[in-house]
């Protein structure tokens, strides 16, 4: 089931990119022992690329288990690449034993204005729903992000997905890779839908939001997200070489999943479900 990219690319490339994957669980953490295997963390990812520079992209609750990790390695630098604000994407940056330590410098950059993310983390880290004030207590700059930066040794693209609130979508080229990041994204708007197709066109690897399946997403219209079947036309138009499928509804069982893969698996395109702790090489 693997498809060839439409990208064309002579040159040999430097050495592996790896992704590991904190939390791929939206809108609330799921501590249930029924969705134990594909993970109740929610959205954190990390890239590491050849020379052992890369970036993080989100703040969910599985950042907590790549702080942790951390400990025994510390890194001098943290990027993290913020798609948005909710606070199931912020909810693991006050258990970042890097930050609360000051191991590591940790910056979030933002396609949003930072300060409405310094708000959004006043609000949600702070009282009276949390007893510090994260951006006052720890240091953390908050940089705005261009259309093209270079972050972390990476080259970064941002581009619009539909969701309320808005959010940041990512194409990543690292160690000769290019990783797009499409969570949180609803299908329906045909401009972004293009632009989606556009950014992810020959990756190697997309992450993208399909929270629910088709039958599933009318009761859900307007929630943000997109379905399962939709994520594979996308690979399938954009000729991605592989492709997960993330943020994963909190009532999606390790059993519906499995249901789910099985009836999926004649799709004419590499790809599968997200889990915690998975780690590609790319």
């Amino acid at each position: 089931m693997s498809q060839e990219s439409a990208g064309t690319s002579g040159q040999s490339k430097p050495g592996p990119v790896r992704l590991r994957v904190w939390g791929c669980r939206g809108s609330l953490p799921v501590p249930d022992p029924a969705m134990r295997r594909y993970g109740g963390d929610t959205t954190c990812f990390e890239l590491v690329g050849p020379e052992g520079k890369g970036l993080v992209i989100d703040c969910g609750s599985g950042l907590r288990g790549l702080g942790q990790s951390m400990l025994s390695a510390p890194k001098a630098r943290t990027d993290i690449l913020l798609s948005h604000s909710h606070f199931d994407h912020l909810i693991g940056l006050g258990f970042f034993m890097p930050l609360v330590t000051g191991q590591s410098e940790v910056t979030i950059w933002t396609g949003q204005e930072p300060g409405t993310v310094r708000e959004a983390l006043e609000r949600l880290y702070g009282p009276p729903l949390w007893p510090i004030r994260i951006p006052d207590k720890y240091r953390l700059p908050l940089c705005q992000l261009e259309p093209r930066s270079e972050i972390g040794g990476a080259r970064v693209q941002t581009f619009p997905l539909n969701h309320p609130g808005g959010c940041t979508g990512f194409r990543i080229e690292l160690g000769g890779r290019v990783i797009v990041s499409v969570t949180d994204h609803e299908h329906g708007v045909p401009e972004i839908d293009a632009q989606v197709i556009a950014m992810a066109r020959g990756a190697d690897l997309m992450l993208y939001d399909a929270a629910y399946s088709n039958a599933e997403y009318p009761l859900r219209r307007g929630w943000g997200h997109s379905t399962w079947e939709v994520g594979l036309k996308v690979a399938e138009a954009a000729a991605v070489k592989q492709t997960l499928l993330v943020h994963h509804s909190p009532h999606s069982t390790d059993e519906m999943l499995d249901a789910a893969a099985l009836a999926l698996a004649a799709a004419p395109v590499r790809w599968q479900f997200a889990r915690d702790g998975m780690e590609l090489e790319l």
